[in-house]
Parts: C-alpha cells; sequence; structure tokens
C-alpha cells in the first residue's frame, strides 16, 4: 500500500483501460465468452447467465449484451454449455452463491416498464423511487 497521505480531490474510482487486440479479434466475442465461461464453471445455470447480461446493474456484461444483441449472447451461452468440462459436475440453482442485484417491480409513470435491478426500493425508479 502506497505511504500517500489520503486527498480530498483523490478520485477513489475505478478506471476502465482497454488492451490492443490484434486488429482480427472478436473482443466482445472474447470477453463475452470469458465472463460466461467463469460463471458456468462456478455452476450458474444458463438462463441465470443470460440475466447477468440483461441486469443493467453489469455494467460489463451488459453493454456486450447492448452492442451485439441477444442472439450473440445466447450463441455463445450454448456454445459453453454444450462443452463437456462444463457438464461433467452439474449443480443444481441452490449449490450457486452468487451475488446478484435486488429486483423490483417497476410500477411508476416514467415510461419504463418490466422487473428493474434496484439496491433499494427508494433506488428503484431513476432515483424517485416507486
Amino acid at each position: 500500500m502506497a505511504d500517500k497521505a489520503i486527498e480530498a480531490d483523490d478520485p477513489y474510482e475505478l478506471i476502465a483501460h482497454s488492451a490492443p487486440l490484434r486488429d482480427a479479434a472478436d473482443k466482445d466475442e472474447m470477453m463475452a465468452r470469458c465472463f460466461i465461461e467463469e460463471y458456468a464453471m462456478m455452476g450458474v445455470p444458463a438462463n441465470r447467465i443470460m440475466q447477468l447480461f440483461r441486469s443493467q446493474a453489469f455494467v460489463g456484461t451488459n453493454s456486450i449484451l447492448q452492442e451485439r444483441g441477444e442472439p450473440f449472447i445466447a450463441a455463445i451461452v450454448d456454445s459453453v454449455f454444450g462443452n463437456a468440462a462444463v457438464q461433467a459436475e452439474p449443480r443444481t440453482e441452490a449449490d450457486v452463491s452468487l451475488a446478484v442485484p435486488m429486483v423490483n417491480q417497476h410500477q411508476c409513470n416514467c415510461g419504463a416498464s418490466g422487473i428493474i435491478p434496484a439496491p433499494s426500493r427508494e433506488e428503484a425508479c431513476h432515483g424517485h423511487g416507486l
């Protein structure tokens, strides 16, 4: 740990950086496959992995889905779950310990609909509550 004193204007925020890839590399496919394989090897079922990509609470996965579409993600999920290594030790959903944000049924007049991820009911609908 650094010995530098804490300053009031220190940003303390994560900053994402991309690494250069060879021109022919499909970085979206590589990153999506990495996420999917990691969760699959932890025993997370395919339908829960798709939920991680659909949820705006998970920026990394959701940004790939927004950029490339659900069929793109579903094809990778299907190819990963067709892998014998993933199927070697089947687990039930009860065996999986994965922190997923709480979801609340969206019930306001802002125009959005359906189930939305939210850390609390007060923050559920764009900050103005339900």
